[in-house]
């Protein structure tokens, strides 16, 4: 089973952890606060330190014990990857906040892999006003609703649908009067991360950083 085997690859690989001693609970919403913590587990981002000449990250309330992690996804140059430390955080803020309680979304997600493989510059070089595709079987497929991503996260979504990090939803429509039906692709920006599903994603990455 996929979804077994990618829990068992991200947790044996520490890019993440049970929650708690009830164990994994694969259904469970991905808070931010725990992105954050994976994030620096196995996302390689680096562990924040207040240091005198470091800009302070806002986050905003946080409990005591997630706070290292959170002000390590919050702060500039933040990854690894990013060695001159120019990128922005890896997470994005919630109204100026970590908001450490709340939802990852698919849209986060996408943000938030890209930038952790230090592809900052990549996706912002791309042209808002372009299609975002994705491939289907050598068929370059527009999104459907790539009207509800925000203008400056295009360019996150296309590469991290090109880079294979995510997914997008496929579809089929026939009309009464085609003969060949038609594939249709969405991303669903807004879908609420789960648990299990970051598990698949977080594999993914793992084998996308060393390539």
């Amino acid at each position: 089973d996929l979804l077994h085997n990618a829990i068992e690859f991200a947790v044996s690989e520490r890019l993440m952890d049970a929650i708690n001693s009830r164990g994994f609970s694969p259904d469970a919403r991905l808070k931010r606060k725990d992105f954050a913590r994976y994030a620096v587990m196995g996302g390689a981002v680096r562990q924040y330190r207040d240091l005198l000449n470091e800009e302070r990250p806002n986050i905003g309330s946080v409990p005591g014990f997630d706070k290292a992690f959170v002000e390590s996804v919050m702060v500039k140059g933040g990854a690894l990857k990013d060695k001159l430390r120019t990128q922005s955080p890896v997470l994005r803020s919630e109204n100026g906040s970590a908001d450490p309680f709340a939802s990852v979304t698919k849209l986060d997600i996408a943000y938030s892999l890209v930038q952790m493989l230090g592809l900052e510059e990549a996706a912002l070089s791309f042209d808002p006003n372009a299609d975002i595709v994705v491939d289907y079987n050598g068929e370059q497929i527009v999104l459907e609703d790539q009207d509800s991503i925000p203008a400056d996260m295009k360019g996150y979504v296309q590469l991290a649908l090109t880079l294979s990090l995510i997914n997008a939803e496929f579809g089929v429509e026939q009309s009464p009067f085609s003969i060949t039906p038609t594939i249709t692709a969405s991303f669903a920006p807004d879908t609420v991360i789960t648990r299990a599903h970051y598990a698949v994603l977080a594999s993914r990455f793992f084998a996308q950083y060393f390539e």
